[in-house]
């Protein structure tokens, strides 16, 4: 089972998805957190606490992720 970040998909041209680290992407799986659905990333990048979401999750409802509702 793979998980895809926008990163990795050939058809998304590159956006501020960019920004965020594999480390943190993965971190969010790691700690169980449901997935970012919004296109904004904006809350990740700012000087307040993250959401508790996995952002950047294309593949989410395949492999089991459900989507971040907070």
């Amino acid at each position: 089972m793979e998980i895809l970040t926008r990163a990795d998909c050939k058809v998304e041209i590159c956006t501020s998805t960019d920004i965020l680290s594999a480390e943190e992407i993965e971190a969010g799986i790691l700690m169980r957190y449901p997935a970012w659905q919004e296109k904004d990333i904006l809350p990740f990048l700012g000087d307040n606490p993250p959401p508790k979401a996995a952002p950047s999750i294309v593949n989410a409802k395949e492999v089991g992720v459900p989507p971040y509702t907070g």
